[in-house]
């Protein structure tokens, strides 16, 4: 990806055009595109042929960490707890309101605990996925935790989440949500 780079289109009346396209900017997933000059068809289509080489499809690394944050939210959904903090590096930082406002390590055993009690009070806890939103090492995740006590006492909770992955495994959690619901 080039960001801020010049990219010269060729010579017209001896004039060297210089374009600079910045290809970092994006928002869902779609790239929005900086055009400082632009000089004329021709040049406008070199300039987009250059774009379309050095603004290709997204990297392998971001789809990787979409792949694995989808993985580690389907082993959630299974109610697989342990498969769940395999996803999870050796500790991992946790930002959560319920663990209070600054970043806690936490151990794959107190994970697995925290859920297994979530999920003996609400049996069909369940994560529903709206968007996902990848950029470099972080995905966010915006989504919708439901369940059902036995009692029927029901809740919905929309959450955000940015996830911090590196080699693989995610190594911080930055969870959002409304308490007071």
């Amino acid at each position: 990806m080039i960001t801020n780079a010049n990219v010269t289109s060729g010579k017209i009346g001896g004039k060297t055009d210089q374009y600079q396209p910045d290809c970092s900017l994006s928002h869902r997933n779609r790239r929005f595109i900086v055009l400082k000059k632009n000089t004329g068809m021709k040049n406008y289509l070199l300039f987009m042929l250059a774009l379309l080489i050095s603004c290709g499809p997204p990297t392998q690394a971001i789809t990787d960490n979409t792949q694995i944050v989808q993985n580690m939210f389907d082993a959630f959904n299974a109610h697989d707890w342990q498969k769940m903090v395999s996803f999870y590096a050796p500790g991992a930082l946790y930002l959560d309101p319920g663990y209070g406002t600054e970043p806690v390590t936490k151990t794959p055993e107190e994970i697995i605990a925290k859920y297994t009690e979530l999920q003996s009070i609400f049996p069909n806890l369940h994560d529903e996925i709206i968007g996902m939103y990848a950029s470099g090492d972080k995905v966010t995740v915006e989504f919708v935790a439901t369940g059902t006590a036995e009692d029927g006492t029901a809740f919905r909770l929309p959450i955000a989440a940015i996830l911090t992955i590196k080699d693989g495994k995610i190594v911080r959690d930055a969870t959002y949500y409304d308490q007071t619901e």
